[in-house]
């Protein structure tokens, strides 16, 4: 007879609803793995515990694409990545392992914590730039100076290679995770991107209002327009951003989960700078005058 406790996580995870703070939910079959459900619903899976007196931490995928057994399955790799290194002095499980082989199954297995789109895109760069150049090698093989050279080779094409770039880096990141290569000997780290500038930019208003006038004309008159979607996304949060909408709220509205990610997005224009600075200053002049705290008004930022 089993005298084990039947789980309840399954039944806690299917239950659990978001909450106005986050909050986790803890396996009580395979500890240390747990689930953290955001106040905007967004349910993830984490690993997270001490293994030989250092804590460990890993994101492992969102609840609504792993199951709870693959969840399980996952955290027990990471169990055994941690504990594996001190029994073999930190070298590869299993190495000599194919790159052609590994990139597929990392295609495979890490593929499914993205978007449809960087799936489609991360193939290709797997495909196109990093398996052309080191598809004839072992996983464990790869070295500073072969990630360096390939890196220079890609240099009359900076965007391309700074998109590359990282794709490898996290392939190298899940090889020591897996077993394919010795940890900490990630061989992008030394490799610092090219310098690009920046492309984002927002619509002004004269910008809008021209936007409105041909989008609002007989279709059959209209002229070919070269803007892209992401311009779109950068103007929407600008003026939001311009008009008294905090980042925090603004990276909710967004989808973005950290508010550096939305700071990046979030332009403002001379103007708007220019009459927060005469705003600033009038009320600091007030306050040095007596004339007030110098938080007349109220606060301007929405989250503030």
């Amino acid at each position: 007879m089993n005298d084990q406790p039947k789980s309840t996580f399954a039944r806690r995870v299917r239950a659990a609803r978001a909450r106005a703070r986050k909050y986790e939910i803890r396996d009580d079959i395979v500890i240390g793995l747990g689930l953290t459900i955001q106040p905007s619903g967004v349910r993830t899976f984490f690993f997270a515990r001490m293994v030989h007196g250092r804590r460990r931490f890993s994101t492992i995928g969102s609840a609504d694409v792993l199951t709870i057994p693959e969840a399980r399955r996952e955290a027990r790799r990471l169990i055994a990545s941690y504990i594996e290194p001190a029994r073999t002095d930190g070298g590869p499980r299993t190495p000599g392992h194919p790159m052609t082989a590994f990139a597929e199954e990392f295609l495979e297995r890490h593929g499914r914590y993205w978007k449809p789109r960087t799936v489609e895109t991360n193939s290709r760069v797997v495909h196109k730039n990093i398996l052309p150049a080191f598809g004839h090698m072992t996983v464990d093989a790869l070295t500073d100076d072969d990630v360096k050279r390939w890196f220079a080779s890609l240099g009359e094409r900076p965007g391309i290679a700074n998109r590359a770039m990282p794709v490898l880096s996290v392939m190298m990141r899940m090889a020591e995770l897996w077993g394919y290569r010795a940890h900490n000997t990630n061989p992008c780290k030394r490799t610092r991107r090219y310098r690009m500038k920046p492309r984002e930019r927002f619509l002004t208003a004269e910008e809008m209002a021209r936007l409105n006038a041909v989008l609002t004309r007989d279709e059959f008159w209209c002229p070919h327009i070269v803007l892209r979607l992401h311009d779109l996304r950068h103007s929407w949060a600008s003026v939001a951003a311009m008009n008294g909408v905090g980042m925090v709220t603004v990276a909710k509205l967004l989808g973005h989960a950290l508010v550096d990610t939305t700071e990046r997005y979030v332009h403002l224009s001379d103007r708007s700078v220019a009459e927060a600075a005469d705003r600033v200053s009038g009320r600091i002049g007030a306050a040095l005058a007596g004339r007030g705290t110098g938080r007349e008004g109220g606060c301007d930022h929405a989250d503030g």
